[in-house]
């Protein structure tokens, strides 16, 4: 014969499992056994509260940090104004110094004026030293850049990227469709809880619908990919549909 035929053989079509990205307890559930879907429609949500609140939360620690980089900047043009006033009195005291060595020298100064000058000096040249690292704290503290922007530092960086994690959970609260199908399995209820993952139902897919047909080996011997075939279905029997082999499985059902 130039044809080969089975009864064993069955309609196939795409499974999706449908599950959530986070847990949280149902508020609305917008479809039903059996209903036709698109891609993209709202499924079921789930609560919000608590991410409502932990993204409050992210942004007062966004603008903690921001208002912290920037008290930091504000301190370190504090220190340096600081100590430039701080060299000017070193100069000052370092020509008082000569003076008075040389006032100490003729006779005209005593010592205690000259130690008192000296002693004026180095505390003055020390405090210009704690302000060095306290400027070189300040400068490690902002990334080693005085001019960063607030957006740019790295703890901002930080608490930016927990914010916008937050919101992304945020936006998974609407469980969306991923693509066109048929709901089946389907017996979920507002209030349950569900937890993220775990399968809630599931959408069979009706496009790309394809039927699975069972030969026995000796009967495949000469079907090819492109092959024409005609398939009848039990729900509509007065109906033949022209179909075309587009794969052969290498291996057997068992």
């Amino acid at each position: 014969s130039r044809f080969v035929a089975t009864e064993n053989a069955y309609v196939k079509a795409d499974k999706i499992t449908v599950s959530a990205d986070i847990s949280g307890r149902v508020i609305a559930v917008n479809i039903s056994d059996n209903q036709e879907i698109r891609a993209g429609d709202i499924l079921f949500r789930i609560n919000t509260e608590t991410i409502e609140i932990a993204l409050k939360r992210a942004d007062a620690r966004l603008a903690s940090a921001k208002h912290t980089i920037t008290a930091f900047k504000a301190e370190y043009r504090q220190k340096v104004a600081e100590r430039k006033e701080v060299e000017g009195d070193v100069r000052f005291l370092t020509r008082r110094v000569t003076r008075q060595r040389k006032l100490f020298q003729k006779g005209f100064s005593s010592q205690r004026k000259l130690d008192d000058a000296e002693q004026e000096l180095r505390a003055s040249k020390d405090r210009i030293s704690a302000l060095n690292q306290n400027l070189a704290q300040i400068q490690a503290r902002l990334g080693g850049n005085i001019r960063i922007k607030p957006d740019d530092h790295p703890t901002v960086q930080e608490v930016l990227a927990a914010r916008e994690a937050v919101i992304v959970d945020l936006q998974r609260a609407d469980v969306r469709s991923p693509v066109d199908g048929i709901v089946t399995n389907f017996g979920l209820q507002v209030g349950e809880y569900i937890e993220a993952g775990a399968p809630v139902f599931s959408i069979v897919g009706n496009k790309g619908i394809w039927v699975e047909a069972n030969y026995k080996e000796t009967d495949l011997t000469n079907v090819r990919v492109g092959n024409k075939a005609k398939l009848n279905f039990d729900t509509y029997p007065a109906v033949t549909f022209r179909a075309r082999v587009v794969s052969i499985a290498p291996a057997t059902g068992a």
